[in-house]
């Protein structure tokens, strides 16, 4: 018989807040880390310029509710020296349509060493004539070397993930810039349940439970940069990295972009394909092989 097939947990009532479109109040799952310490810590001219920029904290945070929707909260605080950089941290836009996602800059400014602050232009506008499709866009201006760029968004999303309510997200633990402090949370409420798994060395995180929710956290500090050149591997075949998912499997999403791309001219039977391939051999190598010959010979 072939095997049974996880069912895919059914979400709960909406919360008042999907149902009003209001942003959510995450801060009881990773609060927030005070940014004045971090700004403190002097960073040499000589690691500046070698990596154009050094990251003084990066936050990340993602919330499953029990109804499906997702929140995502992150936070940057950036020293600045490479032209490239800058220019990168100089203007920044959110294109989404406000009936199903909000996304919300909580914070957005520079600070300069001598003490003072300046805050971002933000202008949030319509770019239809029932303001249903909004362009949020983030300017900061005369960014020069030795900027600290303090940036906060979060993104609420009003609908679950549609054919598959849940999360999945990886992360890289190391960057191609030093990083001096990282943290990576995530929270899942019930009836949902989280599988991670770790990658190239990657440390166990934390749990604990807050309230319906399981919230795990990597939470790192002064990690290195990695030197990188045309010839580097990419980063995810050697550096440390995390993931997880709340799906228990990836049929749903597969015929999810299956429609989204109108892929009709291929009728698949995705779960016996994708078994057929994984018994091309027991090692991901070989079941990669056998996945890249198939679409090879396919899809020429």
């Amino acid at each position: 018989m072939p095997p049974v097939e996880p069912e895919l947990p059914v979400p709960r009532r909406r919360l008042w807040r999907t149902k009003l479109r209001w942003s959510r109040d995450v801060t009881r799952f990773a609060p927030p880390i005070a940014i004045d310490p971090a700004i403190a810590n002097e960073i040499p001219e000589r690691e500046l310029s070698h990596w154009g920029e050094v990251a003084l904290l990066e936050d990340y945070l993602t919330v499953l509710h029990r109804d499906g929707t997702v929140t995502y909260r992150r936070s940057w605080l950036f020293v600045l020296h490479g032209v490239k950089q800058m220019e990168r941290w100089e203007r920044f836009k959110y294109h989404f349509d406000c009936r199903a996602v909000k996304y919300t800059v909580r914070r957005a400014r520079v600070h300069w060493a001598d003490g003072n602050q300046r805050l971002a232009t933000i202008t949030n506008r319509a770019v239809d004539r029932h303001g249903y499709s909004r362009l949020l866009e983030v300017q900061f201006k005369r960014l020069a070397p030795g900027a600290v760029v303090d940036v906060e968004d979060q993104q609420d999303n009003f609908a679950p993930f549609s054919h598959c309510p849940g999360v999945c997200a990886d992360f890289a633990l190391h960057s191609t810039y030093p990083c001096k402090r990282r943290r990576i949370t995530l929270a899942v409420a019930a009836p949902f349940t989280v599988r991670h798994e770790l990658h190239h060395g990657a440390p166990d995180p934390s749990q604990r439970q807050v309230g319906d929710y399981q919230v795990l956290c990597w939470d790192l500090h002064d990690l290195p940069g990695i030197e990188w050149d045309e010839l580097t591997p990419p980063l995810y075949e050697f550096a440390p990295w995390i993931d997880f998912s709340t799906l228990p499997n990836w049929e749903p999403v597969a015929k999810f972009y299956i429609a989204e791309l109108k892929l009709l001219a291929y009728h698949h039977d995705l779960g016996t394909l994708a078994r057929r391939l994984a018994r091309a051999g027991a090692g991901t190598d070989s079941r990669l092989a056998a996945a890249y010959n198939y679409v090879a010979r396919k899809f020429p």
